[in-house]
């Protein structure tokens, strides 16, 4: 569930190279966040209309684009006719890999690194307006130091991003300056902010997980009030007590119904029916509305997963917990990326 980094990364102009996830468990949920988008639209009949300010707009200013995370914007001038004509325009060394996709907004290229910045960029020169530390982790697996992985939001000149540390920011977006942040898990004990933020409404949807499932910790998506800085709702994916069912992903929303999607990830015991799961959520309240979970007995398992045990080697020689995936599906989902 963990992207595999090069030791060094640089970020390019409009084809920012930022590295695949190589673990297969990390590949399911982008297909389960793919279906859960399907599911919506189906749902409607249609794609519906985007969030009026997001739509209007030439910038990229959240992960894949917009909270439906379409990943389509408004650009008319790169098609498949001179796409092969791009080439590098200039490139940033940060001090660590960069898990993080970019954000584009006013000029300005937002985007986090392992090395525990967060960068501010001039699109067109590649220029570092400013930095600001936001931390990092450090686990006994993979990642063993890890920082910022989220891509940013930027509204309303402010950076809403997670941090390498414990906590989720709200920077300056002009001066990178930190104007509030939420604590949302103990770094030390586990807790990490592998998801990008989905800002809606006066709220922040963030999601948390492991760093790398050692230990397991508890998934949770919480909703943060943009005015108060105060966490107003908590969607549990394990009963109390239980670990499990992280929220690695980046949670969607269709706005006609008020609607959520999360998918969720390791399932701890057999009885945790909200895991390895699409969830659609309540945007109000983050009450369950319906979700589908992969069942138990349509499971695989490519190497021996115990609680908080040893992570294993996939055949693409990439480590790997665990593989869950439908039974006549995991062909496709590997033939996919």
């Amino acid at each position: 569930m963990i992207p595999v980094l090069p030791q060094q990364t640089v970020l390019p102009r409009e084809t920012a190279n930022t590295a695949r996830p190589k673990w297969r468990s990390m590949r399911l949920l982008a297909v389960l966040l793919l279906l859960a988008i399907s599911m919506a639209s189906v749902a409607g009949g249609v794609i519906h209309q985007l969030i009026p300010a997001r739509a209007d707009s030439g910038d990229w200013p959240t992960y894949l684009h917009d909270p439906q995370r379409t990943a389509a914007g408004g650009d008319t001038i790169l098609s498949t006719s001179n796409a092969g004509q791009l080439g590098l325009k200039w490139a940033f060394p940060t001090g660590g890999p960069i898990a993080a996709s970019p954000t584009v907004v006013g000029g300005t290229v937002y985007v986090g690194s392992w090395d525990g910045y967060e960068y501010a960029l001039d699109a067109v020169t590649g220029t570092m307006k400013w930095k600001t530390f936001l931390g990092q982790t450090t686990a006994p697996c993979y990642p063993q130091l890890a920082g910022a992985s989220s891509a940013a939001d930027v509204e309303t000149g402010v950076v809403y991003v997670g941090g390498g540390d414990s906590n989720w920011y709200a920077l300056d977006a002009a001066t990178g300056n930190v104007l509030w942040s939420v604590f949302i898990g103990d770094n030390t004990k586990g807790w990490y902010n592998w998801a990008s933020p989905l800002i809606y409404n006066g709220y922040a949807y963030i999601g948390t997980s492991s760093v790398g499932d050692c230990p397991l910790v508890p998934g949770q998506l919480l909703q943060v009030s943009l005015s108060t800085h105060l966490i107003v709702n908590t969607f549990n994916a394990v009963p109390q007590g239980q670990y499990g069912g992280g929220i690695w992903t980046s949670p969607s929303l269709d706005t006609s119904t008020n609607t959520i999607f999360v998918t969720t990830g390791t399932r701890n015991q057999t009885t945790q029916m909200l895991t390895e799961a699409v969830v659609a959520l309540d945007a109000s309240t983050l009450a369950v509305k319906s979700f589908w979970a992969v069942p138990n007995s349509q499971e695989t398992v490519e190497e021996s997963q115990q609680p908080g045990g040893r992570a294993g080697v996939d055949a693409d020689g990439h480590p790997s917990r665990f593989v869950p995936a439908v039974r006549g599906w995991q062909r496709l989902f590997r033939s996919l990326w």
